[in-house]
């Protein structure tokens, strides 16, 4: 038995198809829109959580100090990169010297007295100059924390970068290095001295010492290898490095800055390569 559609019906007929089907695809796109959304934010979320979990807990917060290792797969090397830049480095002091004394402000023969250098201007800053005719000598004492370092680890390179105080605050005739001379040493230093003007001067070694040269130019970011003092930190005691004029004639200055510019990225830093 047939039965025929009359007109009405057809129309009617093709209207529900026509409904349906567009619906469908309509349901059809908003479902795949929505799986589209639902795969990203779940792909964000693993990102972060990779992220968060790298990250966290391993350095203090009021550092910049750095670990990473770095997978040279193309030479088959697994190496290390620690990058220390702390942050108001108590390890950090700007020591003066009145090598005749200064009579007139009751400083004797040889006095020594130190401030920390992260409170000084934010100013690394060493010298020789004269006060009331009398020499001073200004050094710097820096130390970083190595004990992220294990036992076995061994030392490819490390490089110690300081860069020049844009604006010096006592800098003499404005600019961040002085003098006929300005070369200086960069040293370990082999002891356990006290930051006191009554107690043991830092004493370093010229074993694996660097020399860097002098500078014509106002302003000098400084980058020095100091793998060899690095080294013998870790084998012979970590006491820090200072920072000494090659000579000591007077009216002559460097100034960097310290850690605690306001600018991380320009804060005296270490970095270490090993495996």
């Amino acid at each position: 038995i047939c039965h025929v559609l009359e007109p009405p019906d057809i129309v009617s007929y093709m209207l529900y198809q026509g409904v349906f089907y567009c619906g469908s695809l309509l349901l059809f796109t908003l479902i795949i829109e929505i799986m589209k959304k639902i795969c990203f934010f779940l792909a964000m979320a693993l990102v972060g959580l990779f992220v968060t979990t790298s990250c966290s807990n391993e350095f203090e917060p009021d550092t910049m100090d750095k670990s990473s290792r770095l997978d040279e797969s193309s030479r088959g090397v697994l190496r290390d990169l620690l990058m220390l830049q702390p942050y108001n480095n108590t390890e950090e002091f700007h020591i003066t010297t009145f090598p005749d004394g200064l009579p007139g402000q009751g400083y004797p023969v040889g006095w020594w007295g130190w401030t920390m250098a992260h409170r000084r201007n934010h100013q690394l800053s060493f010298g020789y100059w004269t006060n009331s005719g009398y020499k001073q000598r200004a050094e710097t004492a820096i130390k970083f924390d190595l004990s992220r370092l294990r036992a076995g680890d061994v030392i490819k390179k490390a490089t110690l970068r300081l860069y020049s105080i844009p604006t010096p605050v006592e800098a003499h005739y404005g600019t961040a290095n002085t003098g006929s001379n300005n070369a200086f040493y960069i040293s370990r230093i082999t002891n356990a001295w006290t930051s006191s003007s009554t107690g043991v001067y830092p004493v370093v070694e010229t074993t694996g010492r660097v020399l860097v040269p002098h500078t014509s130019q106002g302003s000098l970011n400084v980058t020095v290898d100091v793998t060899a003092m690095v080294k013998r930190m870790i084998t012979n005691g970590n006491y820090g490095f200072l920072f000494r004029f090659q000579d000591g004639k007077p009216y002559t200055s460097r100034y960097f800055c310290n850690s605690g510019y306001p600018d991380p990225s320009m804060r005296p830093s270490l970095t270490i390569e090993f495996n």
